[in-house]
């Protein structure tokens, strides 16, 4: 189970106190929004139904992806039962609340899982990993999760992400 540290809370009140200014407030609830699920189901339908054969297998995955991603999080924030950083912490910003519990973050495993699935078909590894990157901060922007939790939550979608795609073979 991971523990608490004063390195994770300082951290987190490094990104969601620290950073803190009114024009993140206003983008990191949208941003957040990406790796969400509906986006990436959108898109994922998007290419099964019109894409051409690289695209359509790319959907797929993408939809595989987001079903492995969601029962794998619901599991193990279920096993671990971290309170959300907004349930325990004092002097806070609290931009955003949420369900269930902080550790894994649901959004960094399926940001990261698509990043990977994207980067290996379409190339331009740096768009999608710094998009998921944005992601994972906000989520911690507007304290809905702690730091560890966006990097446990990059490395389980990245891991899911590579699993899938080796699956399927070379999909470029």
């Amino acid at each position: 189970m991971p523990v608490l540290t004063d390195f994770d809370i300082k951290l987190f009140y490094e990104i969601n106190v620290g950073c803190s200014n009114k024009v993140l407030d206003m983008i990191m609830p949208w941003v957040t929004e990406i790796g969400g699920g509906i986006a990436l189901f959108a898109l994922g339908f998007v290419l099964v139904l019109i894409g051409r054969k690289h695209a359509r297998i790319t959907g797929i995955l993408l939809l595989a992806g987001l079903t492995m991603s969601y029962y794998f999080a619901k599991l193990i924030k279920e096993f671990v039962a971290r309170p959300r950083p907004f349930m325990v912490l004092d002097d806070m910003k609290m931009l955003l609340t949420a369900d269930g519990y902080s550790f894994v973050s649901h959004h960094a495993t399926t940001v990261f899982m698509a990043a990977y699935i994207l980067s290996k078909t379409y190339g331009k590894w740096y768009i999608f990993y710094t998009l998921a990157a944005i992601v994972a901060f906000s989520r911690v922007y507007l304290g809905v999760h702690y730091p560890f939790d966006v990097l446990a939550g990059a490395f389980l979608g990245t891991v899911i992400g590579a699993i899938l795609f080796r699956a399927t073979g070379e999909v470029r």
